[in-house]
């Protein structure tokens, strides 16, 4: 807003009609940056950290140079903080993100090898949360910003999002059936073990709805269980019985 030029800018054009989407963004390390496109309209996008995005549309005709001028808003609010787990260790690239209340816009800001994230974000309402694959999600908070206000969160915990079953897979008679193949199932993640010589299995999965199922060679198959599993949870003696006597027939015809 005060005319001030701005380095580190980086520059994404998008053809809209006609013209050539570049393959990767301008950055802008000086006053200017010079590119050369197919003719056509294009769609620029300037985006630095600690201003509000900038899109514009304008039109390049061949043989033509045309003059853009971004000017950047400064965000007028901060935000920062720490992630650790439930240990007390530091939780890198875990995911902050802002959600912003009647534009749903994300802003978002990976923390870094000490666990700490900032990011810049406008004043108003936002729900915040912190998320990382592998882990269970931190509840929405509500939080409201003002003009110019630097706000920093109090400690951040996010557990990891682990849960135990196991059990064992045994005949009608009671006895342990080595060698079984007991499967886990949530969507489209599949995960397979073996049982021990003592019929012995144990999974470690994440939270969710998940289906198990247990099978032998020459047994025949239980019905699936259907388990729904929090955070932390340890479920034993999740246990399978195969009745005997399948046969198994092949051949070629």
């Amino acid at each position: 807003t005060d005319n001030s030029q701005l380095q580190g800018v980086e520059i994404r054009a998008r053809a809209l009609s006609g013209g050539v989407t570049p393959t990767a963004p301008f950055l802008l390390q000086a006053s200017s940056v010079s590119e050369q496109l197919v003719a056509g309209t294009y769609e620029f996008e300037a985006n630095l950290t600690g201003y509000e995005t900038q899109v514009i549309v304008t039109e390049i005709e061949a043989d033509d140079t045309e003059s853009i001028t971004f000017f950047l808003e400064p965000l007028p609010a901060f935000v920062s903080g720490t992630v650790t787990d439930e240990n007390g260790d530091i939780v890198a690239n875990a995911e902050a993100v802002l959600t912003q209340f009647g534009t749903d816009e994300e802003f978002t800001a990976l923390t870094d090898v000490n666990g700490a994230f900032t990011t810049y974000v406008p004043a108003g309402d936002f729900l915040f949360r912190v998320q990382k694959p592998g882990f269970a999600s931190t509840e929405a908070e509500v939080i409201t910003l003002v003009l110019g206000q630097q706000f920093e969160f109090d400690p951040i915990t996010i557990q990891n999002d682990i849960a135990e079953v196991s059990g064992y897979v045994l005949s009608s008679g009671g006895n342990p059936i080595q060698l079984s193949n007991v499967r886990a199932v949530k969507g489209e993640q599949v995960i397979n073990l073996t049982t021990n010589s003592e019929g012995f299995y144990n999974f470690t999965l994440s939270s969710g709805n998940w289906i198990l199922s247990a099978s032998r060679n020459g047994f025949v198959a239980g019905q699936p269980q259907q388990l729904s599993l929090g955070t932390g949870d340890n479920i034993q003696n999740n246990n399978f019985t195969l009745a005997g006597g399948a046969n198994q027939v092949t051949g070629f015809v």
